[in-house]
């Protein structure tokens, strides 16, 4: 069979440098670094720094775009649901023709909802019986980012999950494209979504030394090229 060729007709960037495909160009443009202390932990735990994307501007483009999140979203869910929506309407497709394409949605995160299981476990260490959320169970799991797109857009269609670990989000684009170029599909929304500032895991990080422990000069620490 031949295969057919695949495109990138859309995108919706979700970032700490804007959000949106025009904010994001012009933000990683600017000679400014996104890396700042994170100061929401407890100072108990010591410094952190990060890129984190604000809260308002992620309300900001959420009710920009018009969707419908589900209740009590994970972070990362809430991440992938506004990127999908941008991408769509970056590509200049109407919702409503989806229900004539057989569609797909792949993402690829690489963590779970930390913030949702440490919260769900200091619940019931607090609470007991009565501060069980049993919503973690699926709100915190992977695979809640793809079903979130599909409640959010409400679109049908083959949903997956790729995990890889940092490859996870790449492995999803490959594998939506996969998709597509052999007839299975006609539009996939593909790419990652992340969250993992949190306590946990953030200092599980730290304690492998995969992220600084001063906050000293934190603009000039994230330099992912860097030897």
């Amino acid at each position: 069979m031949k295969r057919r060729r695949v495109k990138i007709t859309g995108v919706g960037p979700v970032t700490p440098a804007g959000i949106g495909r025009e904010a994001f160009w012009r933000g990683i443009q600017e000679p400014v670094s996104r890396i700042k202390p994170f100061t929401k932990l407890d100072s108990q735990w010591g410094d952190f720094i990060a890129g984190e994307v604000s809260d308002v501007h992620l309300q900001e483009a959420s009710d920009r775009g018009g969707a419908k999140h589900p209740r009590h979203l994970a972070r990362h869910s809430r991440f992938g649901a506004i990127a999908a929506k941008l991408a769509v309407d970056d590509a200049g497709i109407d919702l409503g023709e989806f229900k004539y394409l057989t569609a797909a949605i792949v993402v690829g995160p690489s963590v779970m909802d930390f913030g949702g299981i440490t919260e769900s476990i200091h619940s019931v260490s607090r609470r007991g019986l009565r501060g069980v959320r049993p919503r973690v169970v699926e709100t915190a799991n992977v695979t809640h980012v793809a079903a979130c797109i599909s409640s959010t857009l409400n679109i049908t269609g083959a949903m997956q999950s790729v995990q890889s670990s940092g490859c996870s989000v790449v492995d999803a684009i490959g594998a939506a494209a996969q998709i597509i170029a052999s007839g299975e599909a006609d539009i996939a929304i593909c790419g990652g979504a992340e969250s993992p500032l949190f306590l946990h895991p953030m200092l599980e990080c730290r304690r492998a030394e995969l992220t600084p422990s001063t906050i000293e000069r934190a603009e000039t620490h994230c330099r992912p090229f860097d030897l």
